[in-house]
């Protein structure tokens, strides 16, 4: 892979008052906080190590430039299909902010010279950007690698040690920003023709479920909807709600009442994958399509996604809001099985994935 180092603004620290209402409005109001002096430009070209404490654990990264050619060339993988619309409005955006806010969010499988040089330059330096933000319980420092001996450590390292990286979260951001930079709006030298990114090892990432909150009573009663699931998975009652144990599993919460399901054996066999059958497969050809007759999951207003890490509660109360609606928790993922898929060439159904740590917008920006 490609690095390009670049000129980054990053947050005055000493004009925010309140970090948390700062990031929060930072995708409606960047351009008032950027035109009203509310960041700091970095005169020299950099790489950027990227810490965030979130949930008791450390997740560090490496922000740079990624090169386009790495994704022409198929090195950039993706898992996830673009709209038109929601590339065409972030274009627009990006253009009139004349900046990228926000990273690309990238996985790679970690490198032990590369751990090593992290842990050196963090080691012997301090952070020259730190900020709080007690609500959330997190904590985000940044690292600047500026010195043209060290960037060239690093970048011999991305080139010969990490052939392939995957995106994790961005992929509308990253076709947008290759076809701005293909378009010419991004011209000039590789740091200006780079998409801002943030490279994670796996390790530093967790990946959680999306589960689903589906509204079934307005087509059938929660007996007759039972008894269809019936066909396609083992079903158990259960004294109170958790989340799924096992690939291939998961819990259902309708009509105030807990279940254990499991998808039978041959309706997994009969998917005729030959590589990996996610849940979120099953989840939508078995019971959006066949069951409940949904034609187009991306443009129904039935279906709810509650992030994973809002656990069962997040789920209940979705269904508490609605009581026409059923709640699933689905298994997770795995950080193998989404390389699996993409190496592929398969497109993960919507909302298969959401990973953690999440990166906040303008905590380094890119402009061009």
């Amino acid at each position: 892979m490609q690095l390009h180092p670049f000129k980054a603004h990053y947050p005055n620290s000493s004009l925010i008052a309140s970090p948390e209402l700062f990031f929060d409005e930072m995708s409606k109001e960047f351009l008032q906080f950027f035109q009203s002096g509310f960041f700091i430009k970095n005169d020299l070209s950099a790489i950027y190590i990227y810490e965030i404490l979130f949930n008791h654990r450390l997740h560090t990264g490496i922000i740079s430039g990624a090169s386009i050619s790495d994704y022409i060339q198929g090195k950039m993988i993706g898992h996830e299909n673009t709209l038109a619309a929601k590339e065409q409005a972030l274009l627009k955006l990006i253009l009139l902010r004349k900046a990228m806010i926000k990273p690309v969010l990238l996985g790679y499988d970690a490198v032990p010279v590369l751990d090593e040089l992290i842990a050196q330059i963090k080691s012997q330096n301090p952070p020259f950007f730190t900020i709080r933000l007690d609500e959330y319980e997190e904590t985000h420092r940044l690292w600047q690698l500026s010195d043209p001996a060290q960037i060239n450590i690093m970048l011999d390292y991305f080139r010969d040690y990490v052939p392939e990286v995957f995106i994790a979260d961005g992929h509308h951001r990253t076709s947008t920003a290759v076809r701005l930079i293909q378009d010419g709006y991004m011209a000039g030298s590789d740091e200006d023709k780079s998409v801002l990114a943030a490279f994670f090892p796996f390790r530093d990432l967790e990946i959680y479920e999306f589960n689903r909150v589906v509204n079934v009573h307005t087509q059938m009663s929660t007996p007759v909807f039972i008894a269809r699931l019936s066909k396609y998975l083992h079903i158990k009652p259960l004294k109170s709600g958790r989340k799924p144990k096992e690939k291939h599993c998961m819990t259902l919460y309708i009509s105030r009442q807990w279940y254990a399901l499991t998808w039978k054996k041959e309706v997994v066999e009969k998917m005729g994958l030959s590589d990996v059958v996610l849940d979120t497969e099953l989840f939508n050809h078995y019971i959006i399509h066949k069951i409940l007759k949904i034609a187009d999951i991306r443009s129904e207003a039935g279906i709810q996604y509650i992030e994973g890490h809002k656990g069962i509660n997040g789920v209940e109360k979705a269904v508490h809001n609605n009581e026409q609606c059923a709640g699933f928790c689905l298994f997770p993922i795995s950080v193998e099985e989404m390389k699996t898929a993409s190496k592929a060439g398969r497109v993960l159904p919507p909302k298969s994935t959401w990973f953690e740590p999440r990166m906040k917008n303008g905590i380094l920006v890119k402009t061009f």
